[in-house]
């Protein structure tokens, strides 16, 4: 039934944004705490320009935008994968959900060593 699945995928996605916005205050907490910011108040001038978070449970398509725009600023933090083309690019929302996702799982703890 299209109605049931469209819902188990509102779900879904509801369920990974929750989960996504959870690591993403862990993430930003590691910037801060660790001081990869270029120079200070780089992560409260980028919330500034971006704008506030898009709710999960009506927006997830906009959150992955959203957080995709906040991992990869311009100038750059060097602590993430450059993700910006592939949640462009994707399909659809849940994929550029899981490419977040992932950003995000390689953008922790080590990160800044990979990736700067």
């Amino acid at each position: 039934n299209e109605p049931d699945r469209a819902d188990a995928e509102n779900d879904s996605a509801t369920a990974l944004c929750l989960d996504i916005i959870r690591r993403y205050q862990e993430w930003e907490g590691l910037v801060r705490s660790n001081a990869w910011e270029r120079y200070p108040n780089h992560m409260e001038e980028i919330r500034n320009i971006v704008g506030p978070i898009p709710e999960p449970d009506k927006q997830p398509g906009q959150l992955s935008i959203w957080l995709a725009a906040v991992i990869n600023p311009l100038p750059p933090l060097g602590v993430s994968k450059e993700i910006r083309l592939a949640v462009l690019s994707a399909t659809n929302t849940m994929h550029r959900l899981r490419i977040v996702s992932d950003a995000l799982d390689d953008g922790r703890g080590e990160g800044r060593l990979k990736y700067w």
